[in-house]
């Protein structure tokens, strides 16, 4: 009798580890994340800091939920951002300006800042912020935020190319796409988050329209090698997220390009 081979399923994704129920769950996993990445030296007067601030309790729970924070995969960190943005929704804008201090100082401990401690300061900041905090018009001109464009468009590209040359090459073309004109790539000493964040509020004053094609400028951005990093995800949601328009569909079919 002939031999029946079965295929077997690939073995499935172990439950995630994390749960969290409440807002104080929330708010201690962010502590966890941001910790994870700051120096080790500095992570105990991190701990006293939240102790201080937010009670022993929160401080404790963000100490049980630092292991679980430090080890997580590139492709596990924007679901467990995502449940923990989901348990805050309920915080209140005062408890929510309250953090929101509290994550920038954490995030500052040990004296650098990260291209995941930006993203996710940026994600917060979109959940978060009083909603009058948004602008009520829009005044500003496509041409009126041509340095901030290149700021932003300058982070994405050294977030996914290889090498300088690449991300300037990068940097020049979809300028050029936006502007008419090309662009020379920005400093890594310009990308720090006053001038990142303050960027990003400019171009919340730009038409919706004018917003919604630099977020498809920057997904091209994400594209360009054919290939997508989590990082480079997580920095496009939270751009969108930042900008009031939605994340457009990534392009897979581009290949990386080379200048002829």
């Amino acid at each position: 009798a002939p031999v029946v081979t079965r295929k077997t399923a690939p073995p499935a994704r172990p439950p995630v580890d994390w749960d969290f129920q409440t807002a104080t769950d929330a708010q201690s996993a962010i502590y966890a994340l941001i910790i994870a990445g700051t120096e080790a030296s500095r992570r105990p007067a991190a701990l006293k800091f939240v102790a201080a601030q937010d009670g022993v309790p929160m401080a404790e729970k963000t100490r049980d939920l630092f292991k679980l924070a430090a080890q997580l995969s590139a492709a596990d960190r924007m679901p467990y951002i995502e449940d923990a943005l989901t348990r805050l929704k309920g915080i209140g804008p005062e408890a929510g300006d309250k953090f929101l201090k509290m994550v920038a100082v954490l995030i500052d401990a040990d004296k650098r800042y990260t291209l995941p401690e930006f993203t996710l300061n940026i994600l917060l900041r979109s959940r978060l912020l009083k909603p009058e905090a948004t602008p009520a018009a829009a005044k500003l001109s496509r041409q009126d935020v041509i340095p901030e464009m290149r700021l932003l468009l300058s982070l994405m590209a050294r977030a996914g190319a290889d090498n300088e040359d690449v991300a300037a090459r990068n940097l020049s073309r979809l300028m050029f796409q936006l502007t008419g004109q090309g662009a020379e790539l920005a400093p890594a000493a310009e990308l720090n988050t006053h001038h990142l964040t303050a960027a990003l509020e400019k171009m919340r004053l730009l038409p919706s329209m004018v917003r919604e094609t630099f977020v498809q400028t920057l997904a091209e951005c994400v594209t360009l090698d054919g290939k997508v990093k989590p990082l480079e995800a997580e920095l496009l949601a939270a751009m969108a997220a930042r900008l009031g328009v939605p994340v457009p569909p990534l392009d897979m079919s581009k290949l990386s390009r080379t200048d002829t």
